[in-house]
């Protein structure tokens, strides 16, 4: 009776890893959480260049249930499942939120201002790169106030760069080039992690 039960819940396993990865869920069935949290740890342990989003502590283990995409396979007559855990670069962006604000030209009377081309921007600690998420919305949710983007490129904040970088730069004698009119940006006290 011991193996009949033994058996059925072994089944039970099966099906439930199956069900779960056939909705991109990763579920206990398929790996426990300790064991998750440990191959983490060996993974944290075995890069170099980049790093894994979030610290490998058992707290963090529902958002790292979370951000890993499940694949599953059938190879031979085994089930393979596939964890894709994603690796961020260390540098962390600080993203603000574009508003164009109309300033008064007391000279002519008239009001100026920038027409945005991008709802979002966000720089690095440093001022010297930013970086243009597509779609904020699409962005990972990693922690309150962390997200994770992918495919983004940051470029150097320089005096070719898009009007709004060059007023991210701190405060100094300078003038942005090509930008005559004013923009005013809101932090929105979140940073995130690109993905290389």
């Amino acid at each position: 009776m011991e193996s009949y039960v033994f058996l059925e819940n072994y089944l039970n396993d099966i099906l439930n890893s199956i069900s779960f990865s056939r909705l991109q869920i990763l579920h206990s069935s398929i790996i426990s959480p300790i064991d998750l949290m440990d191959a983490l740890k060996e993974i944290s342990q075995s890069l170099q260049n980049n790093v894994l989003p979030l610290p490998t502590y058992m707290s963090n283990i529902a958002q790292y249930i979370d951000i890993i995409k499940l694949q599953a396979y059938q190879l031979d007559s085994k089930i393979v499942f596939v964890l894709e855990i994603p690796l961020v670069d260390p540098e962390i962006f600080t993203l603000y939120q574009l508003y164009s604000i109309p300033i008064l030209d007391n000279q002519t009377g008239f009001h100026h201002i920038l027409s945005t081309v991008h709802k979002y921007i966000a720089r690095d600690d440093d001022s010297v790169s930013y970086v243009l998420p597509m779609d904020n919305e699409k962005c990972k949710q990693i922690s309150q106030n962390q997200r994770m983007c992918t495919d983004i490129l940051p470029y150097p904040i320089d005096t070719d760069a898009i009007c709004e970088a060059q007023l991210l730069k701190p405060l100094s004698n300078w003038t942005p080039k090509n930008a005559n009119k004013s923009v005013k940006t809101k932090e929105c006290v979140q940073t995130f992690f690109r993905i290389p």
